[in-house]
């Protein structure tokens, strides 16, 4: 989605978030993670975060079989949402000033919800809700694509046309499109 990727360390006393505002919790006093200790305990994040550190440089990648497909079928796979980014894994240098996810979890959810609204035809719906959430986002490449489906099926061809090209846009800026699938 464009946010910023969430790692995470926990060690028998915290639990420890990596996010452009990061999370710390006591789980001895606060197994339900209610409060974030980070702007407290400094130290302890700066520890834990140099231990998520190393253990993500000591990790190794694997190569995945390489699929051979055509570009028409690429195109369909993509189409219908069934293909992956191609991203590594490895957490991008800019990721602090990504969108931190938690505070996504508002636009996700209206997202999923606009996604049922189009399964089940109520098309009108869905396109106000993907109008106001490509207002918000307007880099993520996935949302531009579900406002382009969406006006598709209200019968407005030249819209849909132009969220399709927002959306190749916003996926080559992404650096994604580079990338090996």
């Amino acid at each position: 989605y464009g946010w910023s990727p969430l790692r995470s360390l926990t060690t028998a006393q915290w639990k420890y978030i990596r996010a452009p505002r990061p999370e710390l919790y006591d789980r001895t006093t606060d197994p339900g993670e209610i409060t974030n200790l980070a702007d407290r305990k400094k130290d302890v994040v700066d520890d834990l975060d140099r231990r998520l550190t190393r253990m993500e440089e000591a990790m190794f990648q694997r190569k995945t079989e390489q699929l051979n497909l055509s570009d028409a079928q690429r195109k369909r796979l993509a189409a219908l949402g069934y293909t992956a980014s191609g991203t590594s894994g490895a957490i991008p240098k800019d990721w602090k000033k990504l969108r931190d996810p938690k505070d996504m979890a508002l636009v996700l959810s209206r997202w999923i919800v606009t996604l049922d609204l189009l399964a089940t035809g109520r098309t009108g719906e869905a396109l106000a809700n993907m109008k106001k959430i490509v207002e918000q986002n307007p880099g993520n490449a996935q949302f531009h694509s579900t406002l382009a489906s969406s006006l598709f099926l209200s019968g407005d061809t030249p819209g849909s046309a132009e969220q399709f090209r927002l959306a190749a846009e916003a996926h080559e800026a992404s650096g994604l499109a580079d990338r090996p699938t």
